[in-house]
């Protein structure tokens, strides 16, 4: 084979125009995919700053343990309170059966 010099030139440059084309859309294809990181990378970085605000209105260790102690507090409060309620509760419920007998007629014995 035998090439002249103007088919050596227009070979070249047909390949030339190849490889240019290769890299350009290459470009422009990365260019676009940069494009799509940098939109994640955005909607990561807001995320993260929403988190980062919502962590900074949570109680403290120690607020916590102040919160555990007065929950306990009321705990036994109620507990009290209860305790209270069942006594008083019994002392109604005997003066009704009292009240019964007397009303009756019938005494316990």
């Amino acid at each position: 084979m035998n090439f002249n010099a103007q088919e050596w030139i227009s070979t070249v440059i047909s390949l030339l125009a190849i490889v240019l084309t290769l890299v350009l859309f290459r470009t422009r294809s990365n260019r676009e995919e940069l494009s799509g990181l940098r939109e994640k990378d955005d909607d990561q970085e807001a995320r993260l700053t929403t988190l980062e605000e919502r962590v900074a209105n949570l109680p403290t260790h120690e607020q916590m343990g102040q919160m555990h102690e007065k929950i306990n507090k009321v705990g036994n409060e109620v507990k009290q309170m209860h305790g209270e309620f069942n006594a008083w509760k019994e002392g109604a419920n005997r003066q009704l059966d009292i009240i019964q007998n007397y009303l009756t007629g019938t005494r316990e014995q």
